[in-house]
């Protein structure tokens, strides 16, 4: 069986658990978190090794629940960056929908500053690109490129300065997702992952086979059955 790829790009590839969780904000003590099973990444396909996803301080678990269905969907590795604005243990992650979980290959960082060395440690090719509302360019009109990490900031007050700053020293990119903020302010933390990380991947694949994989399970003939079957 096919062990999920561990690169420098990614660092460690695990199921999240209570061993390896970040900090969250004072007053929400953690609760014990139980270890998951080694094996659950035994008959995993290989990761993406040119595109990361990183969630810099998320409050809301259901948003970040919903973003690693994207990076399971896509086969993109995941990094959360403390304080999280909840827990992470095993429970938690249940109520919010993760029975996935087991599919995402994740990593975390307990600050930004500490996720930034280890962004900078790691070999070139490398890129971060922040998903922002003050980016000077839209999403789309990005040229994305082999090892970039797309960055996004938390629900309640986005990416902190420093990390707009070192973003922009360190030679990447600012980015905006357009959209009529008359009224909305922003985009959901999870909408935005999805958008950002399609749009990255779309041009990543441009020459690529396009290859759609057929339905393994329900297959169209049961869920036929299942709308047709007329209750006794």
């Amino acid at each position: 069986m096919q062990q999920v790829a561990r690169t420098k790009a990614t660092g460690a590839c695990q199921p999240f658990s209570g061993a390896n969780r970040v900090k969250r904000h004072a007053g929400r003590p953690h609760k014990q978190g139980r270890q998951a099973a080694p094996e659950a990444f035994s008959d995993a396909p290989p990761l993406r090794q040119d595109l990361n996803i990183v969630l810099v301080n998320p409050q809301i678990p259901q948003n970040t629940g919903n973003a690693c269905r994207t990076a399971a969907a896509t086969g993109v590795p995941m990094h959360l960056v403390g304080p999280l604005g909840f827990s992470t243990d095993d429970s938690m992650l249940k109520r919010a929908g993760l029975d996935y979980w087991h599919a995402v290959c994740v990593q975390t960082h307990e600050s930004w500053e500490s996720f930034h060395n280890f962004f900078l440690s790691l070999p070139d090719p490398k890129r971060l690109v922040a998903f922002t509302v003050y980016g000077s360019t839209s999403h789309h009109g990005l040229a994305y490129q082999p090892g970039d990490w797309l960055v996004f900031g938390s629900e309640v007050s986005g990416l902190s300065p420093q990390a707009h700053d070192d973003i922009k020293l360190g030679g990447g990119a600012l980015v905006k997702i357009p959209i009529r903020d008359t009224y909305v302010r922003s985009l959901n933390l999870a909408t935005s992952v999805g958008i950002g990380t399609f749009e990255a991947l779309r041009q990543l694949d441009a020459d690529k086979p396009d290859i759609v994989y057929p339905r393994a399970s329900p297959s169209w003939d049961e869920v036929v059955a299942k709308h047709f079957t007329k209750k006794e």
